[in-house]
């Protein structure tokens, strides 16, 4: 058989990878209604992945995916941990980050920069914030960790893309969050690096290559398989709008 062609990237979509699974796409404009039924499981922190907190928890591919992601990158750091801060949120939970933000910062800083609950991420179980432990007990932030450029090219070898990307506010409705990391699977996050897109441009531009995807959903009918290649930047439009301020997630 002949090889795939260098610049491609085979990406298979089933009805639940779109719907409530990797391709789930969550934002002020796609709520999850699965929140408070996610499958998820404890995070222990062992080997390269340290805990901020014990009671935290991720969907099981995505766990066992971060868990390789914090090995690669203790390697390649000589010593330094990955630090999981925040994971899977039920919509109690999300209630509360929101109402915090509102007590501290005013109603209208909630409804700029916290997620509604129902329109987090966290609810997939597939988003992981993270930060980073030196080898010597030190935390660091990911913006101010030296390898922080090897995690964002990286990440997606282990099916992981830096969900909310700088200067990309007005396509996801989010500020530049170093910390926030999605689980996609490696198909996708491959693609989506390849590409040089952010996930709200990669949903559209599977739309347009299945031709299944209805106009305001991520679900799709069938699983097929498509090459995809990376095309300009602003070929992507449909969620360019001009009103919504940026959100955290």
């Amino acid at each position: 058989p002949t090889a795939t062609p260098a610049p491609y990237t085979f990406v298979s979509v089933s009805v639940s990878d779109a719907a409530e699974g990797q391709l789930a796409l969550v934002n002020f404009e796609h709520g999850f209604p699965a929140a408070d039924s996610t499958d998820v499981v404890p995070v222990t922190a062992a080997g390269s992945l340290l805990t901020e907190r014990n009671d935290l928890s991720l969907a099981q591919p995505a766990l066992s995916a971060l868990s390789a992601l914090a090995e690669a990158f203790s390697e390649q750091t000589g010593g330094d941990r990955l630090l999981l801060t925040s994971a899977y949120r039920t919509l109690e939970y999300q209630q509360g980050v929101y109402d915090d933000y509102a007590a501290a910062y005013g109603q209208a800083a909630a409804d700029a920069y916290v997620a509604a609950p129902g329109t987090s991420e966290h609810h997939t179980g597939l988003a992981a914030d993270l930060s980073s432990m030196s080898k010597d007990g030190e935390r660091v932030t990911l913006p101010n960790h030296p390898q922080f450029e090897w995690l964002k090219v990286h990440c997606a070898d282990y099916g992981f893309i830096l969900r909310y990307p700088p200067e990309k506010e007005n396509i996801t409705h989010v500020a530049y969050e170093p910390w926030h990391f999605r689980y996609v699977g490696k198909e996708n996050a491959a693609a989506v690096r390849a590409l040089g897109i952010t996930f709200e441009e990669y949903i559209e531009y599977l739309r347009g290559l299945f031709r299944v995807f209805p106009p305001q959903s991520p679900r799709i009918s069938v699983r097929r398989s498509f090459p995809l290649f990376p095309i300009p930047d602003t070929s992507y439009t449909l969620f360019r709008r001009t009103k919504t301020q940026a959100r955290k997630a």
